[in-house]
C-alpha cells in the first residue's frame, strides 16, 4: 500500500488504520487489508475522474517495481543454482521485501501466491512487459517446487505474450524454458520440447553459458518423460562439458546427480553411485538441503536396485529429513516416501 501509494510506512499504516475504523477496508489478519468489491469498484470510479493517466501510471510501476524486486530477493535467497536476470530499475521509493532466511522467503510466496498470479496478468496487460515476463521468472522457482504446473504454465504463457511484444531473445528464451517445465511435468511432451529447443536456440543466439548449460539439463528432464533416458544422459554430458571444471559448485553438483540418476534408471547402478558420491560431495560443502535431498534420492535408487537395502534406508531417509527442512516441496517427499 506504501509502495502504490508513494508514502512512507509509517504514514501509510496510520491511513490504513483511518480506514479500517470507518469500515471502509477489513483488516482480516495482522497486516493484512482487503475491501469489499463494491467499494473496489468505487475507489476505481474515483481514481479515473481524480487522477491523471501520469499519476495512475506511475503508482502501477510502483506496484510493480515492488512485487517484481521482493520476489527477485525471495528467488534469489532460495534458488541458488539457477541463472540470474538483471531485473528492471525500481521507482525510487520503492523497497522490496527483505528475508533473513530461505523459510521467510518460502512464506512470502506462500502468502502471495494468488496476488502474484494476479500481478502478471495486470502487468501484462497494461503494458509492463518487461515487469510481466520477470515476475514470472521470479515465480517459476517456487511454483515448479510446489507442482503447481497449473499455475506455472498459465502466468508463463501471460509473460510471453510480454516477451513476444519485447522481441527480447533473452526474455523469450528463459521464459521458453520455464514452459519446458510445466509442460513436461503435465505430460505434454511434445509442446514442452518444443520450448526447450527453442530456449537453446535463444541461449545459444545471445551467448548465455549458463544458461544454455541449464536448458541442455532441462531437455534431459524433457527426455526423460518421453522415455528416451539415452538421450537424457548425453543432454546431462554436455550440460557438464559446457559448465567446465570450474563452473558453479551447486549447479555441477545437479548435473554430477543427474548422470547418476540417468545411469541408474539404465540399470548402470554401480556407474551412477560414482556419479551421485562426486555430486554428494560437493552439495556436503555447502549443506545445501534441497540439492542434497535429490542427490540422497538418487543414491537410494541405485544402492536399492544393488540390494544394499540398509544403505538404501539410510540415504531415503536423509533425504526426506532433507526435504522437510526446507519445506514447501510436497512432490519431493511424495517420490522420497514412495
Amino acid at each position: 500500500a506504501a509502495r502504490l501509494a508513494g508514502l512512507g510506512i509509517a504514514a501509510v499504516r496510520g491511513l490504513l488504520a483511518e480506514l479500517v475504523h470507518t469500515h471502509l477496508v477489513d483488516e482480516p489478519a495482522p497486516g493484512r487489508y482487503a475491501w469489499h468489491d463494491l467499494l473496489r469498484a468505487y475507489a476505481a470510479e474515483l481514481s479515473a475522474g481524480t487522477d491523471s493517466p501520469g499519476e495512475v501510471t506511475a503508482a502501477r510501476r510502483r506496484m510493480f517495481d515492488h512485487y517484481l524486486h521482493s520476489a527477485y530477493g525471495a528467488a534469489r535467497l532460495m534458488d541458488l543454482t539457477r541463472d540470474r536476470i538483471v531485473p528492471a530499475e525500481p521507482s525510487p521509493q520503492v523497497r522490496a521485501e527483505s528475508y533473513p532466511t530461505p523459510q521467510r522467503a518460502l512464506a512470502w510466496f506462500e502468502a502471495e501466491r494468488a496476488v502474484l498470479v494476479a500481478v502478471v496478468r495486470e502487468a501484462s496487460a497494461c503494458g509492463f512487459d518487461v515487469h510481466a515476463w520477470q515476475l514470472a521468472w521470479c515465480v517459476e522457482h517456487h511454483f515448479g517446487r510446489q507442482g503447481l504446473w497449473h499455475e506455472l504454465g498459465g502466468t508463463l504463457r501471460t509473460a510471453l505474450e510480454s516477451a513476444d511484444r519485447l522481441g527480447d531473445p533473452s526474455a523469450l528464451a528463459h521464459i521458453h524454458r520455464g514452459l519446458a517445465q510445466a509442460e513436461s511435468y503435465a505430460k505434454r511432451t511434445g509442446d514442452a520440447r518444443a520450448h526447450i529447443e527453442r530456449a537453446i536456440e535463444l541461449f545459444a543466439k545471445v551467448g548465455d553459458v549458463l544458461a544454455l548449460t541449464e536448458s541442455h539439463r532441462q531437455l534431459s528432464v524433457v527426455l526423460e518423460v518421453q522415455g528416451d533416458l539415452e538421450g537424457a544422459l548425453e543432454h546431462h554430458r554436455q550440460a557438464r562439458e559446457r559448465l567446465g571444471p570450474d563452473g558453479e559448485v551447486r549447479l555441477r553438483s545437479w548435473i554430477l546427480n543427474g548422470l547418476g540418476w540417468y545411469h541408474s534408471l539404465l540399470g548402470r547402478h554401480r556407474e551412477a553411485l560414482v556419479f551421485c558420491a562426486a555430486a554428494l560431495e560437493l552439495a556436503r560443502t555447502h549443506d545445501d538441503d534441497y540439492t542434497l535431498g535429490h542427490v540422497l534420492n538418487s543414491i537410494g535408487h541405485a544402492q536399492h536396485h544393488l540390494g544394499a537395502h540398509d544403505e538404501a534406508v539410510a540415504a531415503l531417509e536423509e533425504a526426506l529429513t532433507r526435504f522437510r527442512r526446507v519445506g514447501g516441496v510436497p512432490w519431493a517427499e511424495a517420490h522420497t516416501l514412495a
